[in-house]
């Protein structure tokens, strides 16, 4: 019913899923802003013609940027009233901000596994090994999983927060409660939640050089054969520094389309060139090789020492190659 929504929309971009539809626009002048609400306003009348009402209370604008020029410009819903500036917005279950980090949408994961984490262990009696992975896999990590490739932390006390929360429940197992993080991890053949994330934007890397999963919309991941150097992919190219803020360089090196082709670059030849097979023949040899690294991620309070400069599968590989000694690092 809805899929002529953006039919005589021309100078906007307008996406749609299920009952959410949200409509876009660079704003660089006030025209622009004029542009936006010709488009809105476009919408507006075909939900009259489709006598569609829509429900002006979860009408929301959100700007990216500092515009000084079109600061004060003002949307209207279709009964004229202003639509809200917000700073952030839910989106398909993700917190998004108008500054580009996903801190309220880690904060809030973390904040709701620690209250569900105390709700098991205060409503199972049994710390016994197989019952409480069972329980851990099953209502913990698909919230922290869910939809992680967009917003994974990078910042280390975001990462802290997550981590936290596998360390302090695998601390409750009877079996392993007495033996410090590391040692637990491997003792129950865990990933860490960091390694875990590094794995899953390798495996999507490969899914998307498969075609089993689609390319990102900009910034595409490009794939290139090389005789000597095998399968790769080509990173996007930086933006000039004078063009864009430190800021923003940060949060572009720590987004999927970078980070992505990054650690699927660092894995051997012989893996990155594994194509035409089942997704669980790839994951096989990549899990075959990342029990050869260790994984070591950092814990506030406690210092030991790790094997490379930080936990990540990139330092852990080119210390593996390098047959580099150990580091001072968090426990």
């Amino acid at each position: 019913m809805i899929s002529d929504i953006d039919e005589h929309v021309i100078k906007s971009a307008v996406s749609s899923f299920a009952d959410d539809t949200k409509v876009s626009h660079i704003i660089k002048l006030r025209q622009d802003c004029v542009d936006l609400q010709s488009s809105l306003d476009t919408i507006y009348k075909w939900s009259d013609n489709n006598n569609l009402q829509f429900n002006e209370i979860k009408f929301q604008a959100m700007r990216y940027g500092v515009n000084t020029e079109t600061m004060d410009c003002e949307y209207k819903t279709p009964t004229g009233t202003p639509i809200p500036n917000e700073s952030t917005v839910k989106d398909l279950g993700i917190l998004q901000s108008n500054n580009l980090k996903f801190s309220d949408q880690i904060e809030t994961i973390a904040s709701k596994c620690r209250s569900l984490s105390g709700w098991i262990l205060r409503t199972f009696i049994t710390r016994e090994t197989t019952p409480m992975l069972k329980l851990f896999n099953s209502l913990l990590l698909p919230r922290i999983d869910y939809c992680s490739q967009l917003w994974s932390p990078h910042k280390t006390n975001e990462m802290n927060q997550l981590e936290a929360i596998q360390r302090r429940f695998t601390h409750q197992i009877s079996a392993v409660k007495d033996l410090d993080y590391w040692s637990r991890l491997k003792k129950l053949r865990l990933y860490s939640l960091e390694r875990r994330a590094e794995r899953y934007k390798i495996i999507y890397t490969w899914k998307i050089l498969e075609n089993l999963a689609p390319n990102l919309s900009t910034n595409t991941i490009q794939i290139k054969l090389s005789e000597r150097r095998g399968r790769y992919c080509s990173l996007p190219k930086a933006a000039k520094r004078h063009i864009c803020s430190a800021k923003i360089t940060t949060i572009r090196e720590n987004s999927f389309c970078v980070q992505g082709p990054k650690l699927f670059n660092s894995l051997p030849k012989e893996i990155r060139n594994i194509t035409k097979v089942q997704v669980g023949t790839f994951k096989h040899h990549l899990d075959k090789l990342l029990t050869t690294l260790p994984d070591q991620p950092g814990v506030p309070g406690y210092a030991g020492s790790r094997a490379a400069a930080t936990n990540s599968i990139l330092d852990q590989i080119r210390n593996l190659n390098s047959g580099g000694g150990a580091y001072g690092a968090d426990l």
